[in-house]
């Protein structure tokens, strides 16, 4: 039977959290700029003065200091994870200020994701109609590609004043209501959390930007969310146990999906940066970047909506819901090639990451 918290922690531990990031963004966000640590801008660039890319330690020294503060005995025994998940940022924090090769980037997220399945993070089973379906060591590579692929997905939408943020907040939530329905507590407590240093973070990351994510930033979100929605999708009786996560986080998987495909299909490497994201087509059509990226959060939130209500309805339900979002995911696809032979090539680099 697992410890369950009461709601008031879980409500006081986001609500702390949300004063800690408010206050260490507002430092990392004037730090930077004392110290160099900035995104300058230049002809590739959308922002017009440089902005601190320190948003990504506000979000880690966050999480941290409530994790650490709280002293929640359910979460003792994942320190050793939020270690492996600090050295996530801490590559990727190294990534802004040195630029790394993809292939160093990629095996060290490998490596980390690896160490995270090593201390009890993986998917083990597909819930079916007809009982459970256990993956054995399939569920091992299937973890890994899963957390390098959030990791990436989320720094793949960083593109836009308040994107990412906004997305991983309205993902988070969204995976802690279906990890309450679930009972998976860790999970929900450290998705309380991540909401709340999300919730401080954000305001001072909306058009025009005081401080960015960084790469930093957005490989330990994009890290730790992988991480939570495997943590909190443990236990269904429903055959949709799997896809609620990766719904509640479609705009980053259907924005991952579509790089792997136009890449492919231009014959470059998986790796190289262009200018055809999902937010880059949006801005094409002549849509100004707050309109773009509340399409997006729009988007989101109704993906999250339907993520939650697949753990309540039949499976049959749930079933058609899923297909429906396939579908309809693969016609978005469609329909950003078309785009994308439409748009001008402007070249191969985002306006301020790939």
């Amino acid at each position: 039977m697992p410890l369950i918290p009461p709601f008031s922690a879980i409500l006081g531990n986001g609500l702390f959290a949300v004063a800690i990031s408010l206050v260490l963004t507002a430092f990392f966000a004037w730090l930077g700029k004392q110290w160099g640590l900035v995104d300058r801008p230049h002809g590739r660039k959308r922002h017009a003065q440089p902005v601190s890319y320190l948003g990504g330690l506000a979000i880690c020294g966050t999480i941290n200091i409530v994790l650490g503060m709280a002293g929640l005995s359910f979460l003792q025994e994942r320190l050793l994870l939020l270690l492996v998940v600090d050295l996530m940022f801490v590559l990727g924090f190294i990534d802004d200020m040195h630029p790394l090769s993809p292939s160093i980037r990629l095996v060290i997220q490998g490596i980390l994701a690896l160490a995270t399945v090593g201390l009890g993070v993986r998917i083990r089973f597909i819930s079916l109609p007809g009982g459970m379906l256990s993956l054995g060591w399939i569920g091992i590579p299937m973890t890994v590609l899963w957390l390098m692929a959030m990791t990436n997905a989320m720094n793949f939408i960083d593109g836009l004043d308040g994107l990412a943020g906004g997305v991983a907040l309205i993902a988070s939530i969204s995976l802690m209501v279906i990890g309450s329905c679930l009972e998976q507590w860790s999970a929900v407590v450290l998705l309380s959390i991540l909401a709340g240093s999300l919730c401080g973070f954000i305001p001072l990351n909306l058009f025009p930007a005081k401080i960015f994510l960084g790469n930093g930033g957005a490989y330990f979100v994009g890290f730790l969310l992988g991480i939570a929605s495997t943590l909190g999708t443990l236990k269904s009786p429903a055959a949709v146990v799997f896809a609620a996560p990766v719904i509640a986080l479609g705009v980053p998987v259907l924005d991952t999906v579509w790089a792997m495909v136009r890449r492919m299909r231009g014959h470059r490497s998986l790796t190289r940066p262009d200018r055809s994201h999902i937010h880059h087509l949006l801005l094409q059509t002549g849509l100004s970047e707050r309109s773009a990226v509340m399409i997006l959060h729009i988007i989101s939130f109704g993906l999250a909506l339907i993520a939650v209500a697949l753990i309540h309805v039949h499976w049959q339900i749930g079933g058609a819901l899923i297909a429906l979002v396939g579908i309809a995911g693969l016609f978005s696809v469609r329909k950003l090639c078309g785009m994308q032979l439409e748009m001008q090539d402007g070249g191969e680099n985002s306006p301020r990451k790939g």
